[in-house]
């Protein structure tokens, strides 16, 4: 599993980390996480680590960016999951 953040420019913060398999699943799980009325351009997407569930170790903790906010497309992953 990859460790995944969301960086908020306008608060100067990253937010709680989370888990997906992938990138692709990290950015579904981000885009249909918010309101539609959000400034996704304000966010970016950054993947910092793995977690090896069946050892429980954590290592990686490299930032690399997978996505910024307006360069998703946002409705086509919204309508994918409905």
């Amino acid at each position: 599993m990859k460790i995944y953040t969301i960086h908020d420019r306008v608060a100067k913060c990253y937010l709680p980390l989370f888990l997906a398999r992938n990138d692709d699943e990290a950015t579904r799980m981000w885009i249909v996480s918010l309101p539609e009325m959000f400034r996704l351009q304000d966010y970016s997407l950054y993947s910092i680590g793995t977690f090896d569930d069946e050892h429980g170790e954590i290592s990686g903790f490299v930032k690399e960016l997978v996505a910024h906010g307006d360069a998703v497309e946002v409705d086509s992953i919204r309508r994918a999951v409905q």
